[in-house]
């Protein structure tokens, strides 16, 4: 499995497959996927966007209890106030109890007034 970001507990056990090291899932204290949407101004649920952003919840889910899960979805536009955005941001949130997603607003009004 892999996974943007991971910490473990403070002991780990590693072993070698193939060259790689592997670690044990039950060694996760925390598990975040991070999705980066680039150069879109809007999110709609059955786009290919939102069925990847749903592909790593869904993974994320499928993790132990144990471990925190969290998709956090970044944008270079502020595309997460469309009304359109926000309604598939929910959708996206409703998938899973367990993983927290969370999204930015990397413009903010007013602030630099």
């Amino acid at each position: 499995m892999k996974l943007d970001l991971v910490l473990f507990a403070d002991e780990v056990e590693l072993s070698l497959e193939g060259g790689s090291k592997k670690f044990r899932v039950e060694d996760l204290v925390t598990a975040v996927e991070f999705k980066f949407i680039k150069n879109a101004k809007y999110l709609r649920e059955d786009s290919k966007r939102y069925n990847l952003i749903a592909d790593d919840i869904d993974r994320l889910a499928g993790l132990p209890h144990h471990v925190d899960t969290y998709c956090l979805v970044f944008a270079n536009f502020d595309l997460a106030r469309r009304p359109d955005t926000e309604e598939a941001l929910q959708s996206l949130k409703s998938r899973s109890s367990r993983v927290e997603v969370r999204h930015t607003h990397p413009k903010t009004v007013d602030l630099l007034d």
